[in-house]
């Protein structure tokens, strides 16, 4: 819960990410091997803003702050070190179909998926989504579910959609509706 601790808890994390790294060169897997660093929602804390870039929300949020988050892509030999692509909009229900188109394996065929193949971004193409995006979060009835930590101005609507640069946050009911 506070900067100094975040800071420890980085610090070990480098540490075990470069225990792994060594430990795929030692073996020759390094050009074999992506590695995905990504996360599912936003922070807590957000140490004023600063774990968002500023952006509104955080986890337990459908604003851009807590659904708008880093996703590093590393495959030496592959994968453009340094690229930074802030155009191509990937989602957790995009992996199946990457992974798959990757490794060579068909998609289920008996299943309609949501997700997209966006992989051509991992070699430096900027993708358009094709399909929006949908998210629902912190309904059931109970206006505390999910929102323990959020102030009322970080409180999102329970329900999002995002197609293109638009993306529509409403309460299932309808209510506090807003484009942003």
């Amino acid at each position: 819960e506070s900067q100094a601790n975040f800071k420890q808890v980085l610090a070990e994390y480098d540490v075990q990410v470069g225990r792994l790294i060594a430990g795929l060169k030692a073996r020759g897997l390094t050009t074999n091997t992506i590695l995905i660093f990504a996360s599912d929602n936003g922070p807590i804390p957000t140490f004023h803003s600063t774990r968002t870039a500023g952006l509104r929300g955080a986890k337990d949020s459908l604003y851009e702050g807590g659904t708008r988050e880093p996703f590093i892509v590393v495959w030496p030999g592959h994968t453009l070190a340094g690229r930074v692509d802030t155009n191509t909009v990937i989602c957790g229900v995009d992996l199946l179909p990457m992974f798959c188109h990757l490794a060579g394996a068909s998609l289920p065929t008996d299943q309609k998926l949501d997700g997209a193949d966006m992989s051509k971004s991992f070699f430096g193409e900027s993708l358009t989504r094709s399909k929006p995006l949908f998210w629902e979060y912190g309904r059931n009835g109970s206006e505390a579910f999910g929102y323990p930590r959020e102030t009322p101005l970080e409180r999102s609507p329970n329900v999002a959609v995002r197609d293109g640069k638009w993306k529509l946050l409403v309460n299932a009911d309808g209510d506090r509706k807003s484009v942003v």
